[in-house]
């Protein structure tokens, strides 16, 4: 059974000799440990019904699970595990200039953005209250992790990208491409197609 305290979890299983075998987690190292366990089925890494049973039984003992911020929680959970210190770079840009910067992003890290990924994004700016913060991952050669929060008065958005350790030299591309959406309006077709030419061969 699994019991979930404010900074551990516990997993208690039986061995061969009907003895429980406490295994205890931090929150951060339950998450980290569900996510891998559930990214491995889905690529069809595990194809044993008591091994998914396991996992469901640990997911239910980690609420981040089911949080809007899912995806935020985790990589600060993965940074305090090894305690490393993460870069962030914050801005915010017109709302009709945010699909394009997402696709300049994602080519700066050799991801294909593609119509789910903006679905995703357009999911997340449905109104909701302001600061409410809904955050989606980029994974490519590295993973950045964006958060937006739409202010519905002005009608833009509010941006945050946070680049893992060791990646640091992709900030300035970051920056440069935050600067040129904040101050021209560019067709997110342009850009995909722009992108494309570099990464669709």
């Amino acid at each position: 059974m699994l019991s979930r305290g404010p900074s551990a979890t516990l997993l208690r299983v039986e061995d061969a000799a009907n003895k429980d075998v406490i295994v205890r987690l931090t929150a951060d190292e339950a998450l980290v440990l569900s996510d891998w366990l559930y990214r491995l089925g889905e690529e069809g890494g595990i194809d044993d019904d008591a091994i998914w049973r396991v996992v469901g039984t640990l997911e239910t003992s980690v609420a981040a699970i089911f949080g809007r911020d899912y995806y935020a929680q985790l990589a600060d959970a993965r940074l305090r595990i090894l305690k490393a210190p993460r870069k962030t770079v914050v801005g915010w840009l017109k709302l009709e200039n945010l699909k394009g910067f997402l696709i300049v992003l994602s080519n700066i890290v050799s991801y294909r953005f593609d119509d789910f990924d903006w679905g995703a994004f357009e999911a997340g700016l449905e109104p909701a209250a302001d600061d409410e913060w809904f955050t989606y991952p980029l994974v490519g050669n590295v993973t950045l992790e964006v958060a937006i929060s739409r202010d519905i008065e002005e009608d833009h958005v509010t941006i945050r990208v946070d680049v893992p350790p060791g990646a640091e030299r992709l900030i300035g591309q970051i920056e440069t491409a935050w600067m040129i959406f904040t101050h021209f309006t560019v067709s997110p077709d342009v850009m995909y197609f722009q992108a494309c030419s570099l990464t669709c061969h």
